[in-house]
């Protein structure tokens, strides 16, 4: 993914929410469905929970990648000679 990307979330016309990019029309990262029962009990706060559900999921892959990345440098200073 492309870390100038701006995304967007939609409500899809089945009434489940998609996470896509802006500036494109490929099928979405992420969708999130919700059971009845369940939109039964939120109401109409599904919006929320699907913030809050897509910003804990950018913000842990983010720790991640920033993981992953300082382990690859640790491990490439280990390997430098001089």
């Amino acid at each position: 993914m492309s870390d100038r990307s701006f995304l967007e979330i939609v409500e899809q016309e089945d009434g489940g929410f998609a996470l896509r990019r802006l500036d494109s029309d490929d099928e979405p990262l992420v969708t999130i469905q919700f059971s009845g029962e369940v939109q039964d009990f939120v109401g109409g706060d599904l919006a929320d929970i699907v913030k809050a559900m897509i910003g804990a999921g950018v913000q842990k892959a983010s720790t991640m990648s920033k993981d992953a990345h300082e382990a690859k440098q640790d491990q490439e200073d280990v390997q430098t000679l001089h």
